[in-house]
């Protein structure tokens, strides 16, 4: 289970953009956050991260979740089908 947990971490490094699909980043969830903030530690200034939650009314909770770990976050509460049809002008 550690090997994946470092091919996660030397993946993250790398990239550009993180698309969270339909995530609410419990506050539970530990090892994921540690993960997050590890791997992109030196890549936040240029790290674009875009939260994509149930379609409706925005989750302030949630985006703020991701705020506190990310800081500068694109949150649309737009689904995933609102993903699909946005999806080029969001990359």
């Amino acid at each position: 289970m550690t090997a994946i947990w470092v091919k996660a971490e030397r993946a993250l490094r790398k990239v550009k953009t993180i698309f969270f699909i339909g995530y609410s980043l419990p506050p539970s969830d530990v090892q994921i956050r540690y993960l997050f903030l590890k791997s992109t530690y030196h890549n936040r200034r240029n790290l674009k991260v875009i939260v994509i939650d149930a379609k409706g009314k925005p989750n302030t909770k949630v985006e703020d979740r991701y705020k506190k770990l990310f800081r500068r976050v694109t949150y649309l509460p737009i689904g995933f089908e609102g993903l699909v049809d946005q999806f080029d002008d969001l990359t």
